[in-house]
């Protein structure tokens, strides 16, 4: 899943969602990229998923 992320730590708490990304730029030949998002913290991390062919990408 992308919503819901958590990391924790002594006395602590992150809890990331992943929502959505908006002009993004063109990375490849058609115009558009394949965006994801990586989420490190605490030296744990965690993938995405990939959206496909846009420059607007919704997770939720």
């Amino acid at each position: 899943s992308d919503h819901g992320v958590k990391a924790q730590g002594d006395g602590w708490l992150l809890t990331v969602a992943l929502i959505e990304g908006t002009k993004l730029a063109p990375v490849d030949a058609t115009g558009f990229s394949d965006p994801y998002v990586v989420f490190t913290c605490s030296g744990k991390s965690k993938t995405s998923s990939i959206k496909f062919q846009t420059l607007n990408p919704r997770w939720n």
